[in-house]
């Protein structure tokens, strides 16, 4: 087996969930049930403000995967 790499895109969650099959609803079940934690108290009563946004986050920890080797961006075949 030849290794391909990470195929890793974004799909809406309606989407996401057609290709599951069986598992399906017991992935559905537990991202509903699982904890989501809002900072709003923390802004509030804190003015607590993050570094980054979920979003950002995300993209800088792919940046240092990236520039350490750790995950490897396929080169576009032209």
């Amino acid at each position: 087996m030849v290794w391909q790499g990470p195929r890793i895109f974004f799909k809406p969650f309606d989407q996401w969930i057609l290709d599951l099959g069986d598992y399906a609803e017991n992935t559905r079940g537990h991202i509903i049930r699982s904890s989501c934690h809002s900072i709003e108290k923390s802004r509030e009563r804190l003015g607590y403000q993050p570094r980054y946004t979920s979003l950002e986050a995300v993209h800088e920890s792919l940046r240092a995967l990236i520039a350490c080797w750790r995950v490897i961006v396929p080169q576009e075949q032209s």
